[in-house]
């Protein structure tokens, strides 16, 4: 009882099985999942977070330099009397008498040093260098944004491809079980010398080209299901997508955006920001700087205050050596300038200026290439109107036709090219009928593209 039961549950389960399909793919839900995964957005991101860090850098530089040092030694004081400075480290040196002849005495000795060097003012130059950091912030902000932006279209235009692609391969497959029943027609017919041999060799061949127009949408469905799938970051699969884009038109095509809106000409503009501030950078560095500096200098011997070659007064003791008993300090401004400068830097001041003509060049070329994009998007707005109006007219005739001319062959009144024919045009009617108000989906993207408000796509991509 219990097996019988068994084999009646997965009998009711074989036959659910094919009712049941998998919930399709939201186009707005394959935008979400490709703004949240595809590489390209990571790497904006990181770039976004290196230009912040070097702003936070930028700013840093103007603290002062504080440098603390500390030194213990053992050596002679054989002395030469003259001007001394120690290399690579502010201070204050001194030397001890002259001997008559070569000294060998020695003791521990200490330096101890505090030092602070300023750079107080500089006539705008670190202020430039945080200007241009932060621009290139915002560059890297409107990249990131930008891609963001153009990204989502991406991923919104291979959606609808491939919706496409799919109709026009079940259209494709439909027309191939038409051109097989038409050959099993002419087959049927040609065994009895209804009709000619000719005709059943020409059906054949129309189930051939059919069965060819299947592989190729199918390749087609493929590939561009594969480059959604890259889009989403995700394994290469069989989407389910939403069908209802073939039988529904936006409500609305208009938008209030403006041009300077579209994430893409906000990221030329920051281009041109950073170009600019660049630009002052360059110009900026010539300047010179006024240096606030100052040092605290504690030194340590074992010879004594009045120790000569001859008196001998010194201690080699560690700790007579080391215990500071002499201090001095200096407390000072200093205002340098290259006056090399102007000249050194007038390759790159003219390279900066370069780089803003380019700047305002690209960004004029984009808000072109924008606005033919949107009279384009315009044009076909109307055309896909007109097309979706026409399409059912289409649609309705063909299929008339084609079972007008199918039984008119069937009875012998009409020739096969007649039937093949109508064929022609109820396939490419289906294909139109597919394409249609997808079509004006793509439309509407267009436009949403070049206005920058994809909001007037998605906000009615996600009406039911």
């Amino acid at each position: 009882m219990n097996r019988l039961f068994m084999l009646i549950f997965a009998f009711a389960l074989l036959l659910v099985a094919p009712l049941a399909r998998a919930e399709p793919l939201r186009l707005e839900e394959a935008v979400s999942r490709a703004l949240s995964r595809y590489r390209s957005l990571a790497v904006k991101k990181h770039e976004l977070a290196a230009a912040e860090a070097r702003a936070t850098g930028a700013r840093d530089a103007y603290l002062p330099d504080v440098t603390a040092a500390a030194q213990q030694s053992f050596g002679t004081v054989n002395g030469a009397f003259g001007p001394q400075t120690p290399i690579g480290l502010q201070g204050i040196s001194s030397a001890g008498p002259t001997a008559r002849e070569q000294s060998w005495n020695a003791a521990f000795g200490a330096n101890y040093l505090l030092a602070v060097n300023w750079e107080l003012f500089t006539f705008g130059r670190v202020d430039s260098r945080i200007d241009l950091a932060d621009a290139s912030t915002r560059r890297a902000k409107a990249d990131l944004e930008q891609e963001k932006f153009v990204h989502g279209v991406r991923v919104a235009s291979a959606y609808l491809d491939l919706l496409v692609a799919t109709q026009v391969a079940r259209v494709a497959a439909s027309n191939l079980e038409r051109a097989a029943s038409v050959e099993s027609s002419v087959e049927a017919r040609s065994r009895t010398g209804l009709v000619p041999e000719v005709d059943l060799s020409t059906a054949s061949a129309e189930v051939s080209r059919a069965r060819l127009a299947v592989v190729d949408a199918r390749d087609r469905e493929q590939r561009l299901a594969t480059q959604l799938a890259i889009y989403l970051d995700a394994p290469s699969a069989t989407f389910v997508l939403d069908e209802s884009y073939l039988s529904r038109a936006p409500a609305r095509f208009s938008t209030a955006a403006t041009f300077a809106n579209n994430p893409q000409l906000r990221f030329q503009a920051a281009r041109i920001d950073e170009a600019e501030a660049l630009a002052r950078a360059a110009a900026r560095s010539i300047r010179p700087g006024l240096n606030l500096v100052g040092a605290y200098h504690m030194r340590a011997s074992g010879f004594e205050h009045d120790y000569t070659p001859a008196s001998g007064r010194y201690s080699t003791g560690y700790l007579d050596g080391i215990l500071p008993d002499r201090s001095n300090f200096i407390v000072g401004l200093t205002l340098s300038w290259n006056l090399m400068s102007p000249i050194k830097n007038r390759g790159p001041n003219a390279a900066a200026e370069e780089t803003v003509a380019s700047a305002r060049s690209e960004q004029a070329l984009v808000e072109s290439q924008l606005q033919n994009q949107m009279a384009l998007a315009d044009t076909r707005i109307e055309n896909m109107l007109e097309f979706v109006r026409e399409v059912p007219r289409q649609l309705s005739a063909a299929e008339a036709a084609y079972k007008q001319k199918k039984a008119l062959y069937d009875n012998g009144l009409a020739t096969l090219v007649e039937v093949q024919q109508t064929l022609y045009a109820l396939s490419h009617a289906e294909v139109d009928r597919s394409a249609a108000y997808v079509g004006l989906w793509q439309a509407l993207l267009q436009k949403a593209a070049a206005a920058g408000d994809f909001e007037l796509f998605s906000s009615q991509a996600r009406q039911p």
